[in-house]
């Protein structure tokens, strides 16, 4: 095998989209400075407090040494526990083996990007979007198509113009909420 056989493969993790990370950063030296700066990249700026019962659960969890590595697709029960909600909120039969527990939502996006999305593919995205999307949509050569949700609007994306967006070679959508 030659090092060339690998250049497609390096390129997805090539650091693209890096810039996002680095307006971050940057808002963040901000704040610390003193500048009145809600910071909405990660979602770490939200007023909402963890419930005090899942830091409870967290603690005890902690407690009785529950402190090691995970299941790669999560904790069975914690599996079993989201699909028995998922069914109780739409009726729809559901199997923990279609159920994946990932740390954050880019790595599921990641994950799943890297599934269904390859060279030529494309993506309608919902914008605002989270920083770190183009270079998670883009990474297996996929091509990220934007469409603006309006402030006007409530932030709702108007379907026709998610309609006008999708070509023969429109593999996913991607709708996001800030909240």
């Amino acid at each position: 095998m030659k090092m060339s056989d690998f250049t497609g493969l390096a390129a997805r993790v090539s650091g693209k989209g890096a810039d996002a990370w680095e307006v971050h950063r940057i808002a963040q030296e901000r704040k610390e400075a003193g500048a009145d700066i809600l910071i909405l990249s990660i979602g770490e700026d939200v007023a909402a407090r963890t419930p005090d019962h899942v830091v409870e659960a967290c603690i005890e969890s902690l407690n009785q040494g529950r402190h090691h590595y995970s299941y790669m697709i999560g904790q069975p029960n914690l599996r079993k526990a989201i699909v028995d909600h998922h069914q109780a909120l739409t009726d729809q039969a559901l199997s923990v083996d279609n159920c994946v527990v990932f740390a954050g939502a880019q790595n599921a996006l990641y994950a799943v990007s890297s599934c269904l999305l390859e060279a030529g593919d494309e993506v309608i995205v919902v914008e605002p979007y989270y920083s770190t999307y183009p270079a998670t949509f883009t990474a297996n050569g996929a091509k990220m198509v934007t469409i603006v949700a309006r402030g006007e609007k409530g932030f709702q994306p108007e379907l026709s113009e998610i309609k006008a967006a999708i070509t023969p070679r429109t593999k996913a959508l991607v709708i996001n909420s800030p909240a």
